[in-house]
């Protein structure tokens, strides 16, 4: 049987999910230059308007997803929880319950997350049913949320050592975020950077708390970590350096990172 969907679940909140029991916070953030050069991303909104943009040269809110510890995750391809009910016919077919209010969407969004305001707000109505919906937030909530915590980052998730066109070491870039080890970065074929995942711990009203070590059951998947640990199914090695894309710079490395959804890993 269908698991049913609130009717109205954006008015004026998507109402609140079921929130799931995990104790970990991935913040994922793009690098537009490149995700802009995938094929998923070419067509995008935000990126056929990218150039000029803050998101040109700054990292950008792709998502804030719940994961589970090592300890919590059920197993091992079951390592964070989606679409939590009333959301759980979603994850099959979209409805006017599945999405949010676009009202709920604050408009600083514009500039940090483009993603969710262009294209008739996709990126927004991806994350929200699949991500937010298990964190016990309503959804203005949820966004505002995620929009603290990038801010509370170093260069609001843009640390200085990240400039286009440069070459960094992997973990001087991993520790620019604050704490090397609560990092995670992906890498596209070529080396050069598309996504930044940022641990943190949850507080009792599932919110996040301060940085902490990602869990393994993340840190060795090659979508959330891919500059460390490589690509094997696609032939893509580890890299010591990472380079950062400068937009409009066309590459053919590949890689996913914001826009919605993703064949693999979280998204």
């Amino acid at each position: 049987m269908m698991e049913a969907v609130p009717e109205a679940a954006g008015t004026p909140n998507g109402g609140p999910g079921t929130k799931a029991q995990f104790s970990v916070y991935v913040l994922a953030l793009s690098w537009e230059p490149a995700f802009c050069c995938t094929s998923a991303g070419k067509s995008k909104g935000e990126c056929k308007e990218m150039m000029g943009t803050y998101g040109a040269d700054h990292m950008t809110l792709h998502g804030l997803w719940p994961n589970y510890s090592d300890a919590e995750a059920p197993s091992p391809t079951q390592t964070y929880p989606q679409y939590c009910s009333p959301y759980g016919s979603c994850k099959k077919q979209s409805s006017a319950g599945c999405t949010p209010d676009p009202k709920t969407i604050p408009a600083e969004m514009s500039k940090y997350g483009p993603g969710y305001v262009t294209d008739n707000y996709s990126l927004a109505d991806h994350e929200w049913p699949r991500h937010g919906s298990c964190t016990g937030l309503d959804s203005g909530t949820f966004f505002q949320t995620e929009l603290d915590t990038l801010k509370a980052l170093p260069g609001e998730g843009t640390p200085s050592i990240l400039k286009p066109g440069a070459t960094v070491k992997r973990t001087d870039l991993a520790a620019s975020f604050g704490q090397a080890d609560a990092v995670m970065l992906q890498c596209n074929a070529n080396g050069e950077l598309s996504q930044v995942e940022i641990c943190y711990g949850v507080d009792a009203g599932g919110k996040p708390t301060t940085l902490t070590a990602c869990p393994e059951n993340a840190r060795k998947t090659p979508y959330d970590n891919s500059c460390e640990v490589g690509d094997p199914s696609h032939g893509q090695a580890p890299v010591d350096t990472v380079k950062i894309p400068v937009a409009g710079q066309f590459s053919s490395g590949g890689g996913s990172s914001s826009g919605g959804s993703t064949p693999s890993g979280t998204g």
